[in-house]
C-alpha cells in the first residue's frame, strides 16, 4: 500500500519510490503507529527528531 501511494505521481507530481529508503521509512513509521498507537508513537519519536 505504501509503495502504491508513494508512487502516485498524480498525488505527489513525482514517484517518491525513487528516493532511496523513503517507502521503507514510511512503512516503518506506519507500522510503529499501528502497533503502538499514533499518539504514543508521535510522543516517543518527536523526542528522537
Amino acid at each position: 500500500m505504501v509503495r502504491e501511494i508513494c508512487g502516485d505521481e498524480r498525488l505527489w507530481q513525482t514517484d517518491l519510490n525513487q528516493l532511496p529508503g523513503f517507502a521503507d521509512t514510511v512503512t516503518d513509521h506506519l507500522m510503529g503507529m499501528m502497533q503502538n498507537g499514533v499518539k504514543e508513537y508521535i510522543i516517543h519519536h518527536s523526542k528522537v527528531l
